[in-house]
């Protein structure tokens, strides 16, 4: 059986389910190293590989309210006393 895995947050991964053992899946990757992941982490197909990463990389900002300003920055650590 054939699953993606998403590796390091940035690259999905085609590989090969070769068992189940409670809840992990042996996995092999294409340069032969294998591996035990969680179900979670294994995707059927590579467009919800990429749906869950697109999900993974979106920052989740709140929306500024009404009135909203941000603080002014301070510098004043990048000053340094003359010598």
């Amino acid at each position: 059986m054939e699953a993606y895995v998403i590796e390091n947050n940035m690259y999905i991964t085609k590989v090969e389910v070769l068992r189940k053992d409670a809840a992990f899946y042996t996995i092999r990757f294409p340069n032969g190293s294998e591996s035990c992941l969680r179900s979670s982490r294994l995707y059927m197909t590579e467009t919800d590989a990429e749906d869950a990463l697109k999900n993974k990389l979106l920052p989740q900002i709140p929306a500024p309210h009404e009135g909203y300003r941000p603080k002014p920055v301070s510098h004043s650590h990048w000053d340094y006393p003359d010598c």
